[in-house]
């Protein structure tokens, strides 16, 4: 950005002239920005321009913010590791459900107590909690809630996926087609936590935990003889014999 225009946004008054103006038009230009060329461009003029905190604090709070030790985040603060996350996903999707989450999918951290950094022990959770208030706030469709929502509670776990029991893998794959996101996690945890092969085996979970009580051999009146409680349970163990077999 030129020094003129700097000096032109600094003295027009915009931060006040952007309160008067819905927030849905500014949604409007976040989501055209997200499907767009480089939507990282939209998030760091923002903060360069120092305008728009009416819309959306949380991005001016990022760069004050460490995004964990440094020996997981050389990059420093929040806000770099969200650029990162977001860039790199954008490399492999233009859908802007996924790009969105990707920037945020770190939304609990801003919830962290400054006295706990450079840690953020359980930000998965607190995202998952502050992400319902945070899009509707922005005005955002109920499929982009719920999307960001599960990304920040199980993107946690997805970085661990190679580490993860077979039972915990299929409970993960139910949740992320519930949360709509079954491409969007795997694609989050490969930019989050770099590595050869993020996640193998995800499309096989995936399969599993769509398989149906049919598919998984179980007779109906199996189930009807069973106590309510013990059904769940026995499925999941059902669909994890069907994920061993798969894999």
């Amino acid at each position: 950005m030129s020094r003129e225009t700097r000096l032109l946004i600094d003295g027009a008054g915009w931060e006040e002239r952007l309160a008067l103006i819905p927030i849905e038009r500014f949604t409007r230009e976040m989501e055209k920005a997200l499907a767009g060329y480089n939507p990282v461009r939209f998030f760091s003029m923002m903060l360069e321009a120092g305008i728009g905190a009416c819309y959306l604090p949380e991005l001016f709070n990022m760069p004050k913010i460490p995004a964990g030790p440094l020996e997981h985040h050389p990059e420093g603060d929040l806000f770099s590791h969200s650029c990162q996350v977001l860039e790199r996903v954008a490399c492999r999707t233009d859908d802007p459900i996924a790009r969105f989450c990707a920037f945020f999918h770190d939304l609990g951290k801003l919830a962290t107590a400054p006295a706990l950094y450079p840690k953020h022990h359980g930000h998965d959770e607190a995202g998952f909690d502050m992400a319902a208030l945070f899009c509707d706030r922005l005005k955002l469709p109920g499929s982009w809630k719920k999307a960001l929502a599960w990304t920040n509670r199980l993107h946690n776990n997805a970085n661990k996926w190679e580490e993860l029991r077979d039972s915990t893998r299929i409970r993960m794959a139910e949740q992320a087609i519930k949360g709509g996101i079954s491409e969007i996690l795997a694609l989050v945890s490969a930019a989050d936590r770099p590595r050869p092969a993020a996640m193998p085996g995800w499309e096989t979970a995936l399969k599993a935990a769509r398989m149906s009580t049919e598919e998984l051999g179980i007779p109906p009146l199996q189930l009807e003889m069973m106590a309510p409680e013990n059904r769940g349970a026995f499925i999941l163990q059902k669909r994890i014999e069907a994920l061993r077999k798969r894999g």
